[in-house]
């Protein structure tokens, strides 16, 4: 129990004044749910920690890149072969040629399958093992601090911590690295293959990049911070209900139920609030990248069938 819990505890034992009684809540809704907010920072260096950690399992890392490279040759040579079998048709003459490559069609379906499946196994396990054993070195670390730092602190908030800012570390090694490191040989294959077919066409997509691009950092931001509000809400709420619960005998001794139950009501109200407004956020950046990216996607396939028509290029190249 810190001193200042104390304090609380004691204040509220030792008056019947209604006045009085209010002020002891209110002071303790205070110290548990307005926590200061952290200090904003763009500085990822305290990740470099992190590598290490992920590196003690290079096995699994290494595993986890082949998949992911087999995945993205897998994906980028469907195009290729749907490309063939558009270009050469479909008639009585060319059975065995569909036969042939529609079979290496399901050997590359395969491919991607079996990369994608090892892909999610491998990152996941290394995501869940590295939350595992940053959990048991931030507990150990805890127990080795002064009781100042306990007094000057929420143990709701700490719990908070432990839990739910690891859990976003588990979605950032676990997910979030993988999906973009895909996305970025997927791109870097891909624009490759558009300027060997077409230059005009890739020009275009380029220019779509260049408009999504501002739309990504702007909001990327927005979003960054408003997840972070909503963090600091979250581990709020969740201070208030451990230092109120930890008090709970005096709470009701003083029948103080209804006022305590309003002040955590504010608290998960202003943590949906917080989060309420990252969701529209983010679902203002996924409009914008979706209509840019499959605007441009019809802009493409508009001038693309005009060069078909004109004979630029084949229908294949196109597809």
């Amino acid at each position: 129990m810190t001193s200042r819990q104390t304090k609380i505890r004691q204040d509220a034992e030792n008056t019947q004044d209604s006045t009085a009684l209010a002020e002891a809540e209110a002071d303790l809704a205070a110290f548990a749910g307005n926590s200061a907010p952290r200090p904003k920072s763009r500085n990822l260096g305290p990740l470099k920690n992190l590598v290490p950690m992920v590196l003690s399992y290079r096995s699994r890392v290494v595993f986890a890149l082949i998949s992911l490279l087999l995945a993205v040759v897998a994906t980028l040579a469907i195009p290729m072969a749907v490309r063939r079998v558009i270009d050469h048709g479909f008639n009585a003459s060319t059975t065995q040629f569909v036969d042939k490559y529609f079979g290496m069609m399901i050997l590359v379906v395969a491919m991607l399958a079996l990369g994608s499946a090892g892909r999610y196994y491998f990152v996941t396990w290394i995501g869940e093992r590295l939350v595992a054993d940053l959990r048991d070195r931030v507990y150990s670390h805890l127990l080795t601090l002064s009781p100042g730092f306990f007094e000057a602190s929420h143990t709701g908030e700490v719990l908070s911590r432990l839990t739910a800012d690891t859990t976003q570390l588990k979605s950032l090694f676990g997910s979030t690295i993988s999906v973009a490191l895909r996305n970025i040989f997927m791109f870097a294959g891909a624009i490759v293959m558009m300027f060997v077919t077409s230059l005009k066409l890739s020009g275009l997509v380029i220019l779509a990049i260049l408009v999504m691009v501002p739309a990504l950092v702007l909001f990327g931001r927005r979003v960054r911070v408003l997840s972070r509000n909503a963090q600091d809400t979250l581990a709020g709420s969740a201070a208030l209900a451990q230092e109120t619960l930890g008090a709970v005998k005096e709470v009701q001794a003083n029948n103080q139920q209804s006022r305590m139950v309003k002040a955590f009501s504010r608290a998960t109200e202003a943590a949906f609030r917080a989060a309420q407004a990252r969701t529209f956020a983010r679902a203002i950046l996924t409009a914008i990248i979706i209509f840019v990216a499959f605007g441009s996607v019809v802009a493409v396939l508009w001038l693309g069938a005009k060069d078909v028509i004109s004979g630029a290029m084949t229908g294949g190249s196109l597809g």
